[in-house]
């Protein structure tokens, strides 16, 4: 799968969001997030949130901007 240019802007919880093992070979390039907004009612991680999530190393991730999240731009 291919996601590009695409603009978050105050999105409550993760923008871009990879994390189960399943994801792999995808490419998220040139990307933007801006203001992403921490929330206590959905997922436990997005009470921390960061703009682009990704815990699946398999995956290209390139080319991508984070600005002015509650807490991660970028947790990989």
């Amino acid at each position: 799968m291919l996601v590009e240019k695409n603009v978050g802007y105050r999105v409550h919880g993760h923008n871009f969001f990879v994390e189960d093992g399943i994801e792999t070979h995808n490419i998220i390039r040139n990307n933007l997030a801006i203001s992403s907004l921490a929330v206590t009612n959905m997922l436990q991680t997005d009470t921390s949130v960061a703009s682009f999530w990704i815990t699946n190393p398999t995956n290209d991730f390139y080319g991508n901007r984070a600005a002015g999240s509650d807490f991660y731009g970028i947790w990989y």
